[in-house]
């Protein structure tokens, strides 16, 4: 319509020499609107759903917004539980940052997993009130760090490359012409401590959550989820007090799914303490949680820096499967 005045107004302005000013008026107008047209467009897309749908799928109780006590009168597992005497200590809600971030590195898992292991390696120097991390050349490691900058995790000051036993200025744009054998230091300044504690371990616990809500949502499941649950059994029946990452409660199947996830490197004593903690949970559920009729454990673990076929043999002999991260989807497709 815009196009239309602008055309009439140019054929008058050599009539009316105030004219042109109206024009690059008209014409500023016709180009915003256009931008805004244009967008609208591109976001048709990712428009949410209705209220109305989201308070619909899977029946749910928005169970994270409570607090421990509400929950013992909103969820049927807690509620469960605590009247058999199972006292809940506390549980996590992981942030849309989180969430966020949790996603991003597990989409491209192959290629981060060793500079995340160089990231939770970071060094913090008090003289230079700044950090900085020493990791591998080639694609992954630089990716990783332009990942982290646009999430707002990090702001990087510089990367210094070794040359000549010599640490050089290095230009990030040259990150392609790189491979593994040189070595790299970023030093950098991050946004939030807790994001940092976030990256060590839990960013993998917040995925599996993640995983597990978005599938069981989407299929309107009827369940009840909850992340880093600490729990404490009465002493004189069971002597348990313990955590456990991800616990996911399917009232269709009245099964309990629970996680445990473990980012690093495991040693034999965190296997023996990964297998402790998933027979205090199915102890626990099974004899206080009535209505349900089994208990799964699984292990999500970094297939990078554990060997498979290990990892198989140590748990063998005990109730929990082990799982990679590339194979947590797979999984929770296979409840429903």
């Amino acid at each position: 319509m815009l196009e239309n005045v602008i055309a009439e107004v140019r054929r008058h302005s050599s009539k009316e020499g105030s004219a042109e000013g109206l024009v690059e008026r008209l014409e500023s107008m016709s180009n915003t609107l256009s931008k805004v047209l244009e967008a609208t467009l591109e976001i048709q897309n990712y428009v949410p759903l209705e209220v109305e749908s989201v308070e619909q799928v899977g029946d749910q109780i928005d169970l994270d917004s409570l607090s421990i006590p509400e929950l013992q009168d909103r969820s049927q597992l807690i509620n469960a539980i605590y009247r058999s005497g199972v006292t809940i200590k506390g549980r996590y809600v992981f942030s849309n940052l989180e969430i966020g971030i949790a996603k991003t590195i597990a989409a491209d898992f192959n290629s981060f997993s060793k500079p995340l292991a160089a990231f939770r390696g970071a060094k913090f120097s008090k003289e230079k009130s700044s950090w900085s991390m020493l990791f591998d050349g080639g694609h992954a490691g630089f990716q990783f760090l332009q990942a982290l900058g646009a999430l707002g995790v990090i702001e990087i000051q510089f990367i210094l490359f070794r040359k000549d036993d010599k640490w050089v200025k290095f230009n990030i744009d040259w990150a392609k012409t790189t491979n593994s054998d040189q070595k790299f230091l970023a030093v950098f300044d991050r946004s939030d401590p807790k994001i940092h504690d976030f990256l060590k371990g839990d960013w993998m616990t917040a995925f599996v959550s993640e995983v597990i809500s978005d599938h069981l949502q989407r299929n309107a499941i009827k369940h009840e989820l909850f992340s880093k649950v600490a729990y404490e059994a009465p002493a004189d029946i069971i002597k348990s007090r313990s955590d456990f990452d991800v616990i996911s409660l399917l009232e269709t199947h009245k099964t309990a799914f629970c996680f445990e996830c473990k980012s690093g490197k495991m040693s034999e004593a965190e296997v023996n303490e990964v297998a402790e903690k998933g027979l205090d949970i199915k102890r626990v559920l099974e004899k206080f949680a009535p209505g349900i009729d089994k208990v799964e454990l699984f292990l999500v673990y970094d297939h990078h820096l554990n060997n498979e076929e290990q990892i198989r043999n140590l748990f063998g002999d005990t109730k929990v499967l082990p799982k990679r991260i590339d194979q947590v989807r797979e999984l929770v497709l296979s409840w429903y």
